[in-house]
């Protein structure tokens, strides 16, 4: 990497943080997402075959307590936590959902944890790596799953060249690495979410970065509107075994 390369990445990076405040206010302003929606997704869910019940309130258990945590910079991946909390409580779970860079929340308690970051630059969200490294040794205790969110994803879901497709695959694999190695914890299952292009948040310097990145990649470079590669019914898929007697296999 050339060092005019290495001083870009250095700003985007310094731009990101610098409006992390701003965008956590725009996730907020998500929150709202249409309950009709939600239950059209559930109610899909349930027809495939997901479990009827996942509270075992039927043996005299109390419901099965999840937090999943999450950061965010332009509001999807805030999205994507909202969505699964919202179908995993149509499952009767009890869940959390909960934004860490808004303060701290304890994972003792929880029966099961996921934690969702995007990944800009080959790197996971650093609040969410701060929340992991916090609580490691509580962590190591549960059963957990990370959602790693990126544009690697979304390339490697659309490439039609198998070589590209394996070296986007192999780039998100990456970056879960890293993460691992930085924090010295290692989730019980991973998955890989496509992410999203939402040009209209970007401010100038992260439309013009984005935009080449996603030409690169095989994405839509058209900066008039945002672009949605998540897989939503696979994130259903994720949460039907969330819920079921086991939790999602190893990957």
């Amino acid at each position: 990497m050339n060092e005019a390369r290495s001083r870009q990445l250095d700003q985007v990076d310094k731009e990101l943080i610098r409006t992390e405040k701003h965008q956590r206010q725009h996730a907020i302003a998500l929150e709202s997402r249409a309950l009709e929606t939600v239950l059209t997704r559930l109610e899909a869910l349930r027809k495939e075959g997901g479990p009827a019940d996942a509270s075992r309130t039927l043996e005299g258990e109390p419901p099965m307590r999840v937090l999943i945590a999450y950061a965010t910079h332009e509001g999807h991946t805030g999205e994507i936590a909202r969505h699964l909390g919202d179908t995993l409580k149509g499952q009767g779970l009890e869940v959390t959902v909960h934004d860490v860079a808004s303060g701290d929340l304890e994972p003792a308690p929880f029966d099961r944890v996921v934690l969702a970051s995007p990944v800009h630059l080959g790197r996971h969200q650093r609040a969410l790596v701060s929340f992991i490294k916090r609580h490691r040794r509580a962590l190591e205790l549960k059963e957990t799953a990370l959602l790693s969110v990126g544009g690697a994803t979304s390339a490697a879901e659309h490439a039609q060249d198998p070589h590209r497709r394996k070296r986007y695959s192999r780039d998100a694999q990456h970056a879960v690495e890293d993460l691992f190695k930085t924090t010295g914890w290692k989730a019980g299952h991973v998955e890989y979410v496509a992410g999203a292009l939402l040009y209209r948040r970007y401010n100038w310097l992260m439309r013009f970065v984005m935009k080449g990145i996603a030409k690169s990649e095989g994405l839509s470079t058209d900066t008039t509107k945002d672009h949605d590669y998540t897989n939503w019914a696979a994130l259903d898929r994720f949460a039907a075994e969330l819920v079921s007697e086991d939790p999602p296999s190893p990957s």
